[in-house]
């Protein structure tokens, strides 16, 4: 689609140029999953642009409806529409940074009673930047309902939460593949709860 796109705008224009690819979806599928998808396309076409649009999920296919993007990397199944690709699995994991008071535990082995992971402050995002959650579920997929929590810190940024978390001011529920640079720098731990 994308070939066929950029060949007819260059048979139009009648110069060479580059080919764009508009991908949108939430953040942090975007910075995950969507940088990976760079490298597939790079090797078909090496005069490319990439355009990543951070939306929600259901701005991603309406945009995909609307051909205003080429690709939506999203969480929900949403093959009777679409063509739809299974990319990847995830789990999520509650991480601290080697500094808080909560990564003893991990440095022994030991899990975290969730009556005392509750007694300690968490960083969520303040909108889906994760992709959709179930409709009992937090914006960061925590269950809020049968685990409250103190929510210290929001923000829309990812750069930002990772940030708090790093400094030791609070706890956060995010995917594996997010906390994974983390966690091999040794900057995090993943509690066990």
């Amino acid at each position: 689609i994308v070939q066929l796109e950029s060949a007819a705008k260059l048979e139009i224009s009648g110069a060479e140029g580059q080919i764009t690819v508009n991908i949108a979806g939430p953040e942090v599928l975007l910075a995950k999953f969507g940088v990976e998808f760079t490298e597939i396309v790079k090797v078909r076409f090496s005069k490319v642009i990439f355009e990543f649009i951070a939306c929600t999920e259901g701005e991603a296919m309406d945009k995909v409806r609307k051909r205003e993007t080429h690709f939506a990397i999203i969480t929900q199944d949403s093959s009777d529409e679409f063509k739809t690709k299974n990319i990847a699995d995830a789990s999520f994991v509650t991480v601290v940074s080697l500094d808080h008071p909560l990564a003893k535990f991990q440095n022994k082995n030991k899990s975290v009673p969730i009556e005392k992971l509750l007694q300690y402050e968490f960083v969520s995002p303040n909108r889906s930047l994760l992709g959709e959650v179930g409709n009992k579920q937090s914006v960061d997929g925590w269950r809020d309902d049968k685990f409250q929590r103190t929510i210290t810190f929001r923000s829309s940024s990812l750069k930002l939460i990772e940030e708090i978390v790093s400094q030791g001011k609070a706890l956060a529920y995010l995917p594996d593949y997010l906390a994974k640079p983390y966690i091999d720098s040794k900057q995090w731990v993943i509690l066990k709860v």
